[in-house]
């Protein structure tokens, strides 16, 4: 059995559920899809190359924490308003939190968030 090359902790998981059933509710269910498949190649990106020129560290919040721009997947900027918190590790890339742009991700990540 082959370690995946990233996981979600719980809070990212419940972050991304948030995400698509406001988008459906909001938008339809055809830019749910749109945005899933978004977020899901966002993650693909930063799994190919962790440290990627268009990802930023944020070592003042956690060590080896990074944050990706979701819209920078996408072909259009303004497509996407959230953004991936990650580490990487020798388990992979866990995402530890997807938030929207406007939250202050320091008040959303603590100490914990990688437990």
């Amino acid at each position: 059995m082959t370690t995946p090359p990233y996981t979600l902790r719980p809070e990212a998981e419940a972050d991304l559920l948030d995400i698509l059933a406001y988008t459906a509710d909001k938008f339809g269910w055809v830019q749910r899809r749109r945005y899933a498949e978004l977020i899901e190649a966002a993650i693909a990106l930063v799994v190919e190359n962790p440290e990627r020129p268009s990802s930023t560290p944020r070592s003042d919040i956690l060590p080896g924490l990074r944050a990706f721009p979701v819209h920078l997947a996408g072909r259009r900027v303004g497509g996407a308003a959230h953004v991936l918190f990650y580490r990487a590790g020798p388990d992979g890339i866990r995402i530890l939190r997807i938030l929207h742009d406007s939250m202050d991700p320091a008040r959303h990540l603590g100490p914990d968030s990688d437990v």
